[in-house]
């Protein structure tokens, strides 16, 4: 008997010599189970999912890739090439072979009919692993169409403003700041911006915002402290270092900027950024100077040289969407 890790939800279930595995957690299927562990690719599969599975999707494609230059044939890796392209973190099935449960996160414009693997897997896959592979593909394409329109149903916004949602402190700061800014500019914020929008949906609009520097191009994180970059919550929504970590793979590292008082930046907050606002405290008499420097910021990065000199000259920044800071209002499904 040994140990295989699943390489749909990640979870252990136990091989006997069967030739076909059925996880009792996901229901995903490995075909082949001998010869994937007989060329030594199980381990690698697993450890490339493991990357999809937390967002890591360009370490997944490389170990991918590695992959097929010793088994170019296998089925599952090639799917697996399918799902890291259309950033699918996790996927379940029921037991009739429908679909349980897939996170997709892909705004990519081709339509997954037209993706040469998926092309590949449906030449060549057979039983009920394609079945399964078939039904899970229509609901990506299904969540990649909406993920494009949540995108573009965004406005847009000069800058985007986080805090650590653990903290007290922080969340009074950057409800305070939130209050003077959204007066004077365009600013996302989570907890007012998505009031409306379903918690569970949240997280698709949060992340689509992170990673299109169109929508807005700044961040400010505010924090009293340091956030755990180890210790990060499951829920997307609250992990504000994932959503740094993010926003940094999309931007420039002066597009994002620590607003802190008392405290220096901890090393993976500089590995992603080189902005700082300090201030000597956290108390309210402070916010107004806090929010002047980032409004500072925010004129800096989003107008010309001409309109930054217009902007020195007059203190204003125009609204981008007719009224400043506009909630989201979500999409039907």
């Amino acid at each position: 008997m040994a140990r295989i890790k699943c390489l749909g939800c990640g979870k252990e279930i136990y091989y006997e010599g069967q030739d076909k595995l059925i996880c009792p957690y996901c229901n995903s299927e490995i075909d082949e189970v001998q010869t994937l562990l007989d060329r030594n690719v199980l381990d690698r599969l697993s450890l490339a999912a493991g990357f999809r599975r937390v967002g890591r999707f360009d370490d997944a494609q490389r170990e991918l890739e590695n992959i097929l230059d010793i088994a170019p044939d296998l089925t599952e890796v090639i799917f697996a090439l399918v799902l890291n392209y259309y950033e699918v973190t996790e996927y379940a099935f029921n037991g009739d072979g429908s679909v349980a449960l897939c996170k997709c996160y892909s705004t990519d414009k081709r339509p997954i009919e037209d993706n040469k693997d998926w092309k590949e897997i449906k030449a060549y896959a057979v039983g009920a692993n394609k079945t399964k592979w078939v039904a899970l593909c229509n609901v990506i394409e299904n969540l990649r169409q909406r993920n494009r329109r949540i995108r573009d149903s965004i406005p847009d916004y000069r800058a985007i403003l986080l805090y650590d949602y653990s903290n007290e402190k922080d969340k009074a700061v950057a409800d305070g700041l939130y209050k003077i800014l959204s007066k004077k500019t365009d600013i996302f914020f989570p907890p007012e911006t998505l009031k409306y929008v379903p918690y569970s949906e949240r997280e698709k609009y949060l992340m689509q915002i992170l990673h299109t520097p169109d929508k807005a191009p700044l961040l400010f994180i505010v924090f009293s402290d340091a956030f755990s970059f180890r210790k990060k919550s499951e829920d997307y929504y609250h992990n504000i270092a994932r959503q740094c970590e993010e926003f940094a793979d999309f931007h420039t590292k002066n597009e994002m900027i620590s607003v802190t008082c008392d405290y220096e930046p901890p090393s993976m907050i500089r590995r992603l950024s080189i902005k700082t606002v300090f201030c000597e405290d956290f108390e309210e008499e402070s916010f107004g100077n806090i929010a002047k420097e980032m409004y500072d910021y925010i004129a800096e990065i989003a107008f010309t040289d001409d309109e930054y000199v217009a902007y020195k000259k007059h203190g204003e920044i125009a609204m981008k969407n007719n009224k400043f800071s506009p909630i989201i209002v979500p999409l039907e499904k």
